[in-house]
């Protein structure tokens, strides 16, 4: 998690913004703790990539938790919650994610109960089907996310 080499499937600003992610938690010994408070807001620092947060965001939103984005960033970094998020019920469904991880074109259609959105110029064209199927391979990472979903497990059972 604290290493400093960045996987080789994110661009240059989100390398840049690992790198800095990591230095900030080394500094301030999160680590460990991956949950930050700042206002009227929670976040829960992974350190995964955007494509295994979001795939984390949806499942949450399935499960009835909401998350977002962090402010001025996309995914990279983590989740960001509001102040009244129940955490155990956050972590205790990430746990299940891990343990019984979803059909993932399943879960883009539950994620997305108006429509699964087009994917580029020509996927508006497709069916619900193939819509899911494009869009979770261009925005999920189900390996991925269930990595990144133990580690903050992990980091977090006295939570």
């Amino acid at each position: 998690m604290l290493g400093t080499d960045a996987p080789a499937y994110i661009d240059a600003a989100s390398a840049e913004a690992l790198r800095h992610a990591r230095a900030t938690a080394r500094e301030v010994r999160r680590a460990e703790a991956a949950w930050l408070e700042a206002g009227d807001e929670v976040f829960l620092v992974t350190l995964g990539g955007s494509r295994e947060n979001q795939t984390l965001a949806a499942y949450l939103a399935v499960k009835g938790v909401a998350t977002r984005a962090w402010p001025g960033h996309r995914f990279e970094l983590g989740l960001a919650f509001d102040q009244d998020v129940d955490r155990q019920r956050a972590l205790a469904l990430l746990r299940d994610f891990t343990t019984n991880p979803p059909d993932l074109n399943d879960h883009c259609r539950d994620a997305h109960p108006d429509g699964v959105p087009a994917v580029g110029k020509h996927t508006h064209f497709l069916g619900e089907e193939l819509r899911a199927v494009a869009f979770a391979a261009a925005n999920y990472d189900l390996e991925g996310a269930i990595t990144t979903a133990d580690s903050v497990v992990d980091r977090n059972l006295g939570v």
